[in-house]
């Protein structure tokens, strides 16, 4: 994660996961800061007072890992993820509720092989454009939105892609009134998502008192063409003032140490015609 520009996320875990994580965090080898829930929770129709019985038990409150449970449940904002039905009666009563979304751009960019596909056939392509990941609307209501990747190769930056231009692998737009822009695509990596982590006090911004987790880009995320959004690469990454992950190329002309991923990245999914056979990913999660 950390070679895709990413230091926190957030994901829900089985007990099993819980210890493996937790044994990384005691040696101080955590790669990510996260936060989490158990599943235990999921699906639970008696949630509340199953979440009553794991407060203080899910993980600490530290800096690398703390559980979505561990502090005053009843304080807690509502959290709602994927995003792959909300029109504009559900974000006028989200908007009521407060609740924070995670959505994930990756039900748009499979198009009709994946999850927007399959709302077009059950109500009609105009409004499975309208409803599937409505960033605009959610935005536009006053609601903190998060970005859901929750597939394993979808690159961070092809979500920011997909969000600024509603474009699936074919470059077929689905709902251009649902797009946002990029500032507002940036925020809902770092501001927004650090509230949805309850840690908007030390993530999200670079600021005094918060922790130092940043990266160092190739190209510049602002100016790029739409289209090239998803092939921005990170070169240095940095989680607590510590570097997590340096591009080998960029360590070596400034002699820096090349730390962190060093794998073959091309089977990460960045938007390029020759992916377009892996288009059809989409669902799950």
């Amino acid at each position: 994660m950390p070679a895709q520009g990413v230091t926190t996320i957030s994901n829900w875990l089985h007990p099993q996961h819980l210890a493996a994580y937790a044994w990384l965090n005691t040696k101080d080898e955590m790669p990510v800061r996260m936060a989490f829930s158990l599943e235990t929770t999921n699906r639970n129709p008696n949630v509340e007072p199953t979440m009553a019985r794991l407060l203080g038990i899910q993980g600490g409150t530290g800096k690398s890992m703390w559980g979505l449970g561990d502090e005053s449940y009843a304080n807690y904002p509502k959290l709602v993820d994927h995003c792959r039905y909300i029109n504009n009666a559900h974000a006028v009563r989200a908007q009521k509720l407060g609740i924070i979304s995670s959505c994930g751009p990756k039900y748009i960019y499979p198009g009709a092989r994946g999850d927007i596909g399959a709302y077009s056939i059950l109500y009609g392509p105009e409004i499975a454009a309208d409803v599937v990941v409505p960033l605009r609307r959610l935005i536009d209501h006053n609601l903190r939105t998060t970005m859901q990747l929750d597939q394993h190769g979808f690159h961070p930056f092809l979500a920011l892609q997909v969000a600024v231009t509603r474009k699936d692998f074919t470059d077929k737009v689905w709902g251009p009134q649902q797009r946002i822009n990029r500032r507002e695509a940036l925020y809902t990596y770092t501001r927004w998502s650090a509230e949805y982590v309850l840690r908007e006090n030390m993530l999200g911004s670079i600021e005094p008192g918060k922790y130092a987790d940043f990266t160092v880009l190739k190209q510049d995320y602002l100016t790029v063409l739409d289209d090239e959004i998803a092939l921005i690469d990170p070169v240095l990454t940095v989680m607590g003032g510590k570097i997590v992950y340096t591009e080998p190329q960029f360590a070596t002309s400034l002699g820096l140490p090349q730390v962190g991923f060093s794998g073959n990245p091309t089977w990460w999914l960045r938007g390029r015609p020759e992916e377009a056979n892996r288009g059809s990913r989409g669902g799950g999660g």
